[in-house]
C-alpha cells in the first residue's frame, strides 16, 4: 500500500530511494504488480521501470517504405 493506504496500481509513479544499491531518490512508474496472500501475510511483487522507457517514440513508418517520395 501506498502512504495513503491505497493499494498500488500500475502507471503510478512510485518514490524509490535505494542508497544500497547506489540510486538517487527518484520516481519510477509501477509497470506491473502482482498481489499475493500467503500464511506469511499478503505482498506485493512489483515491476519498476524509468518513465522514459514508456514514453512514445516517433517512427516514420511511411518514409521507409519503397517508393514512397512526397
Amino acid at each position: 500500500r501506498d502512504k495513503d493506504g491505497k493499494l498500488w496500481e500500475p502507471n503510478t509513479l512510485i518514490p524509490v530511494d535505494l542508497p544500497t544499491l547506489r540510486l538517487p531518490e527518484t520516481e519510477l512508474l509501477l509497470a506491473e504488480v502482482t498481489y499475493m496472500r500467503d500464511d506469511y501475510g499478503t505482498h506485493a511483487r512489483m515491476t519498476l521501470m524509468p518513465p522514459e522507457a514508456f514514453s512514445v517514440q516517433p517512427y516514420a513508418f511511411y518514409q521507409n517504405l519503397a517508393g514512397f517520395n512526397t
